[in-house]
């Protein structure tokens, strides 16, 4: 099992998923990330979802506080990427 403290840590400026999902819709990454908090529950992993049509800072300020999977539709991950929040 992969240690989920040494890949991204909460409250950093940059994040390292262990797992990245790129899914066509939005309507797709908020289905994906519903399912990913059921299998990360009690667990250390924290998922985070990044869409278009929601605010960009207010996405850069979850994937700040710790992203172990990160699930987003490819506009909107290539935003945050370039940004250099995730790498």
């Amino acid at each position: 099992m992969m240690n989920a403290g040494l890949s991204s840590s909460q409250f950093s400026q940059v994040q390292e998923p262990g797992a990245l999902v790129v899914a066509p819709t939005r309507e797709l990454a908020v289905q994906i990330y519903n399912d990913a908090r059921k299998f990360a529950y009690g667990t250390m992993l924290r998922p985070v979802v990044l869409y278009g049509g929601t605010s960009t800072s207010y996405q850069i300020r979850q994937v700040e506080q710790g992203a172990h999977i990160v699930i987003g539709t490819p506009g909107r991950l290539i935003d945050i990427f370039g940004k250099g929040k995730v790498c």
